[in-house]
């Protein structure tokens, strides 16, 4: 486990972005794993080994602590919590926390570019836009009708004839 600089340190991260990646990307058990390393890394690295690697932490927590919402997210917010403290009490606080704002900040900047992309797109291609509108409301009225057949097939109505007209 070497310094910030040599091979060593290339490694670290590699391994380090490569959790990361792991982390962000998948749930469950995989990401628990990935959080479960950063913590053990972060105790056994200690302050100065692991602040030049906070840059590959910090996106991956604030993925799971902040913007995942599905089955099972409880769990890992949790723990992603708890992650968080340990490398604060690891790093310090004003460390951490840069890191931590600096990937919220580039979050929020990526969310906006794609907010303002679309809407120049819209702006550019009003006909596609349209269209758009179109096969979103095509989508909706199929998934409504999809709705009504399975709540009559299930009081044990007859099946009707898909109409070909509508579609």
């Amino acid at each position: 486990v070497g310094g910030a600089g040599g091979a060593g340190f290339k490694v670290q991260r590699w391994i380090f972005t490569r959790m990361s990646h792991v982390a962000r990307r998948s749930g469950g058990r995989r990401r628990a794993s990935a959080l479960r390393f950063f913590a053990a890394m972060g105790v056994k690295l200690g302050g100065d080994g692991l602040q030049p690697l906070l840059g590959c932490v910090a996106p991956a927590l604030y993925r799971a602590i902040e913007t995942d919402e599905g089955l099972g997210s409880e769990a890992c917010k949790q723990l992603a919590q708890e992650t968080t403290e340990l490398l604060q009490e690891v790093v310090g606080y004003e460390a951490f926390y840069a890191a931590y704002n600096k990937c919220r900040a580039h979050q929020a900047q990526r969310r906006e570019q794609r907010k303002s992309e679309k809407a120049l797109a819209k702006l550019l291609d009003p006909q596609g836009a349209a269209a758009g509108r179109m096969q979103k409301q095509q989508k909706k009225k199929r998934a409504h009708k999809r709705k009504v057949a399975a709540f009559q097939e299930g009081r044990g109505a007859k099946k009707q004839r898909p109409d070909e007209d509508d579609e």
